[in-house]
């Protein structure tokens, strides 16, 4: 796989991998560039809102995701750790770790995006509805997604930082 540190060399990445401001990048990066296609088509396809209104929810989301992204990562590490969810873990732990995070962290905030954007209350309750119960489906392959985008900046996966706590300091 490429890598961050192939591309600029190991020092550089060992020099800035532990600025909060690059943690804080890489988390917001992942989740702009993972929710944006999947949110546009629940709010098109199932939703029901108009190209105008799910592109003014994607700007709003966008600057909430600004806000949000790096304490949702913190969250999920939190979890990890909380449910000793590590590489060696099974999927099924895995993905019941990032469904509970998706399910408890993104979903509401999903549904404070829709009503600021001016959806409608029917519309609000549907997106909700179908992006809770997608959270089965979206949130482990988000998690993976995350890990992967935080191993290729030289970051280390919510699991491996699960695995630092047990062990001894």
């Amino acid at each position: 796989m490429v890598t961050l540190e192939k591309i600029i060399g190991t020092e550089r990445v060992e020099r800035i991998k532990d600025n909060w401001i690059y943690q804080y990048a890489v988390d917001t990066a992942a989740m702009i560039t993972f929710s944006t296609p999947i949110a546009m088509a629940n709010e098109i396809f199932i939703a029901d809102m108009e190209v105008e209104q799910s592109l003014k929810a994607r700007g709003i989301a966008t600057v909430v995701n600004l806000l949000t992204a790096r304490p949702y990562g913190k969250f999920r590490d939190y979890l990890f750790k909380k449910c000793h969810t590590t590489e060696e873990s099974g999927f099924i732990k895995k993905a019941a770790t990032d469904i509970l995070a998706f399910a408890t962290f993104q979903a509401p905030l999903y549904a404070g995006i829709l009503a600021v954007s001016g959806a409608k209350p029917e519309n609000i309750l549907v997106g909700s509805v179908v992006i809770t119960g997608l959270s089965g489906f979206i949130g482990r392959p988000y998690g993976a997604y995350l890990d992967i985008v935080r191993k290729f900046f030289g970051l280390k996966p919510a699991y491996m930082l699960s695995e630092e706590s047990k062990t001894p300091q």
